[in-house]
């Protein structure tokens, strides 16, 4: 890409998502250097753990986009599905980093670092293959925008 051409939306996005992986890890290596990794069988961490899980179980149910409607006027429908498939990725980057925080809130609440760097270990990982967006994603969008008739052309717009 030229120096002077503007970045395609999907690269924009995927810059913004990089940025915010970065607190996660950050609080991960705090919370590994204040306290000691042991583990610790208590009911929080088996909550703090089962909560990444259901992190990973609750992605397909927060992407979904809504169908555009037959009638919608194409720049309209370009507008909307954009709207859509930055919300899905936000619902699902909060549902995500929410197990994540949550296990170094366990840490600090059990003395140990093991829920925050578990949790923050799983939520990097879901978040490079499910949060950031990719064109599989941008694709699998658009089929949902577009069942209803309309043309979201949501490849289109992210350089696709």
């Amino acid at each position: 890409m030229p120096p002077d051409a503007e970045p395609s939306l999907l690269t924009v996005f995927r810059r913004l998502f990089l940025r915010t992986i970065v607190p996660p890890a950050a609080l991960a290596v705090a919370v590994s250097l204040l306290l000691p990794p042991e583990w610790v069988p208590h009911a929080l961490f088996a909550v703090s753990t089962a909560m990444s899980v259901a992190s990973a179980a609750a992605i397909p149910l927060v992407s979904r986009v809504p169908v555009l409607p037959v009638a919608m006027p194409p720049e309209q429908a370009r507008a909307e599905g954009v709207k859509a498939f930055r919300s899905s990725i936000f619902r699902r980057f909060a549902v995500v980093q929410g197990a994540g925080l949550f296990g170094a809130i366990a840490s600090f609440a059990l003395d140990t670092s093991l829920p925050c760097l578990i949790n923050t270990a799983v939520a990097i990982a879901l978040m490079v293959l499910f949060v950031m967006p990719n064109a599989r994603q941008v694709r699998s969008a658009e089929k949902q925008l577009d069942s209803g008739g309309a043309r979201s052309g949501l490849s289109a717009e992210f350089g696709i």
